[in-house]
């Protein structure tokens, strides 16, 4: 016992060192079940799978009741497992009420199928669905079948990629309080998608170790709320055009590149908490943004803020977590420190905003989006092992200097579309492009700025790689010490004026502490190994 205690304190020390009703109701906190979810066959009957496509077929198999809404066809208790038979439980083309309960229900693709069944006849409630076997399989699939009650379902360890819930052309479903349990990492699956169903209900539903969360596409006036999803490798909940829905007080945790991202669906987004990843709207007309109420939501314990038609305003890391601002002026935005989230700060039509003094750590696709900005200044920050960090698109006289970007994946900053931004004193230092100037990007001026192990492109037009006034460039790590340094890309530019001595220093030491943090992040997990193998022995 002294040694468990000692290896637990160990790897908590090291540790520390390494740092319902249907309707939406605030109150209502969703948390995962908390069931045992310990087969116990004795507990059903060994049935074939059922098949019905008509009325008639209900008589065919050992169902109770007489298929009328208060003595509907009972489908309860049932085990249904094989290992060649596709779908467990098919039901289509029917009038007759039924409820399909406490079955379990071990496939090859499909648990339950219901295609074209009376709408109101339909109750899906407490089944478990467990180690669908073929790519692409369902848990429960509704097609053409209007308002379903999906409740209190469970699908289990599938053995391929899957999804657990499938809603197609089935208006006013209600799909309450299930779950998703025991995903393998290596299995890709999602827990629910609606694909043109209007109106539909998802409350109070939790999962984790996905591939997705809730897809909607094509739908409207749907409620969103209550449910609790946890390591998505991909978005949580995502929206494309799907106006009117409202999104209310769910708990999204460690979700794929954003926790909810929305597209072209102007909503309520309300109450919501995020752990890491963020929130992202986008809209292909900007005028949509609008139509959106977008309050009280919270992403790593700090507001996001969403600002429209609002001039004048400073906001600080003490308050916000994410930004997102249309036809705003003069916005100064300083002092955030940002871990683990995308699109830290997306601003749109805005004039003479400032991002100064930030740090932005770990950020997925770009930390910094500005879309049709003019005369922005981003200076004095720093970036650090983020996917992409500035993204600049259709904004002019934009002036970028005195930046740290280190570490990052993809473009370090990316200029597309825009015209006589001021490049300077900045350090790009071991990242792939530091500088990537991309089509119809013209006259913008890039010198004194340090690459260290890392490169630079352009695609533009009339780019210039000095300064013409010192006739001085940019330091290049890979410069030979004599004459042009070419610049990689299609416009053929050439720096004429390259220093040897870079203008902004490298950080020797960066590197270093870069690469301890990660060992000091493994080094519990090493430790515990052994100890947790014999546990399980």
């Amino acid at each position: 016992m002294k040694t468990k205690v000692k290896i637990f304190s160990l790897i908590l020390v090291l540790s520390l060192m390494s740092i319902f009703l249907l309707l939406p109701n605030e109150n209502i906190v969703a948390t995962p079940r908390t069931e045992d979810f310990e087969i116990r066959f004795k507990d059903y009957t060994d049935q074939t799978p059922i098949i019905i496509t008509h009325d008639d077929n209900f008589s065919l198999y050992p169902i109770t009741g007489a298929g009328s809404p208060l003595d509907p066809y009972r489908i309860e208790d049932f085990n249904i497992t094989s290992i060649t038979e596709a779908t467990a439980i098919s039901i289509s083309h029917t009038t007759k009420h039924f409820i399909i309960k406490n079955c379990y229900l071990r496939p090859t693709t499909t648990g339950i199928y219901l295609n074209n069944v009376t709408q109101g006849t339909a109750q899906i409630v407490d089944n478990i669905v467990e180690g669908i076997s073929v790519s692409s399989g369902t848990g429960i699939f509704v097609k053409l079948t209007n308002s379903t009650i999906i409740a209190n379902n469970t699908y289990l360890n599938p053995l391929e990629h899957s999804a657990a819930f499938d809603i197609e052309y089935a208006h006013h479903t209600v799909i309450f309080n299930n779950t998703v349990q025991d995903i393998s990492y290596h299995h890709v699956t999602s827990f629910l998608s609606v694909f043109s169903s209007t109106a539909v209900t998802v409350t109070k539903n939790s999962a984790n170790n996905l591939a997705y969360g809730i897809s909607f596409y094509e739908g409207n006036n749907a409620i969103i709320a209550n449910n609790s999803f946890s390591v998505c490798s991909n978005t949580a909940l995502s929206l494309y055009v799907c106006p009117d829905t409202v999104i209310d007080n769910n708990y999204f945790e460690d979700c794929g590149f954003q926790s909810i991202d929305v597209f072209d669906s102007p909503s309520n987004i309300t109450n919501n908490v995020i752990i890491n990843r963020g929130l992202r709207i986008v809209n292909s007309d900007n005028s949509l943004y609008r139509l959106y109420r977008v309050e009280n939501n919270e992403v790593n314990s700090k507001d996001y803020g969403y600002f429209i038609d609002t001039p004048d305003i400073t906001l600080v890391s003490s308050m916000y977590s994410q930004i997102f601002a249309l036809n705003c002026s003069d916005m100064i935005i300083e002092n955030f420190n940002t871990n683990n989230i995308g699109y830290v700060i997306i601003l749109r039509e805005c004039s003479n905003p400032s991002i100064t003094h930030c740090t932005f750590n770990y950020a997925t696709y770009p930390a910094v989006l500005l879309d049709n900005c003019s005369t922005p200044e981003i200076a004095y920050n720093l970036f650090s092992n983020c996917e992409q960090c500035v993204s600049i698109y259709k904004s002019d006289f934009a002036n970028i200097h005195y930046n740290t970007f280190i570490y990052q994946y993809f473009d370090a900053l990316m200029v597309e579309d825009s015209h006589n931004a001021t490049i300077t004193y900045n350090l790009f230092q071991e990242g792939n492009t530091g500088l990537g100037i991309y089509s119809l990007a013209s006259n913008n001026s890039i010198h004194h700025n340090t690459f260290h192990y890392s490169s630079a492109y352009d695609a533009g037009t009339d780019n210039i790689w000095y300064d013409p006034i010192t006739q001085e460039g940019n330091y290049w790590w890979d410069y030979i010490g004599s004459g042009n340094y070419t610049i990689p890309g299609s416009s053929r530019a050439n720096d004429t004026y390259p220093l040897t001595t870079p203008p902004i220093p490298i950080i020797a030491e960066f590197g270093n502490s870069f690469k301890l943090t990660y060992l000091l992040l493994l080094i519990p997990t090493i430790i515990a190994i052994p100890y947790i193998r014999k546990r399980k022995k």
